[in-house]
């Protein structure tokens, strides 16, 4: 490489500050050159709605290329005392003590992968906990990016979901293989009940009754192909509650 000496006293500070823009925008192009892995899908600001559990979904992209190996780091910004953190990665869930994914996403050039999943559950405060989550390659770890997510609880002016109105409901495990379990609380006066899951164009892939004398129901997601869901409950036809759920065939 050519090392290239500058005589900074031959320029006056307009030209200064051109030099200095050329610079900047110098260092960002190489540092975006060798970056091989991109966030493309991911909330950075999270409300949430259910009053215990809220969690957080991305998609990342392999912009090089070269064939990469992905891990996901997980890194505590801000927590409130009692409140637990744990994160699915490449068809893996880690608890709260696992800081870097022990299983690795193998990914292809301009390929995608949406298997992450952050979970925050709160142990009742309604303080905001911050957590930053870095996907990186495994052979350069400095090759890397990161977003950091804030999660909100029961937020002023967004309606809650919760046993306080009658009605919930929660599906496990998530991610799901090929079948999930929603677990639900329904008041006696209703008369329907339907879990409606949606793909993330919007379009229906499953419509299913729910027995209301019942609390669980164990519906097949064989049909559905890896990814981001989202599955709503719907009483007496009007949609009551929206969540996300992934699926990730093993």
């Amino acid at each position: 490489m050519e090392i290239i000496f500058v005589d900074l006293q031959k320029y006056n500070k307009k030209d200064m500050k051109k030099l200095s823009l050329l610079l900047i925008i110098l260092v960002a192009s190489i540092y975006s050159f060798s970056q091989s892995i991109s966030i493309i899908s991911g909330n950075t600001d999270v409300w949430c709605t259910d009053s215990t559990l809220c969690s957080n979904v991305a998609t990342i992209k392999n912009v090089s290329p070269n064939n990469v190996t992905v891990k996901c780091k997980r890194i505590i910004v801000s927590m409130q005392t009692g409140n637990t953190n744990y994160f699915c990665f490449a068809g893996t869930c880690f608890g709260p003590g696992t800081r870097v994914s022990t299983t690795s996403a193998a990914m292809s050039p301009d390929s995608t992968n949406s298997t992450f999943i952050g979970y925050l559950n709160d142990a009742g405060g309604t303080q905001d906990d911050t957590v930053t989550y870095c996907f990186f390659n495994e052979a350069d770890t400095t090759d890397a990016t990161c977003y950091t997510v804030i999660y909100h609880f029961r937020p002023t002016g967004i309606p809650t979901i919760s046993a306080g109105n009658g009605m919930l409901l929660n599906v496990y495990p998530n991610p799901v293989d090929f079948q999930a379990t929603f677990q639900y609380s329904l008041p006696k006066d209703i008369n329907s009940a339907t879990v409606i899951i949606m793909n993330m164009l919007g379009n229906k892939v499953g419509e299913f009754e729910l027995n209301t004398n019942r609390n669980t129901a164990v519906i097949s997601t064989a049909d559905l192909s890896n990814g981001i869901y989202f599955y709503s409950l719907e009483v007496d036809g009007r949609v009551v509650s929206t969540k996300k759920l992934m699926v990730s065939h093993q």
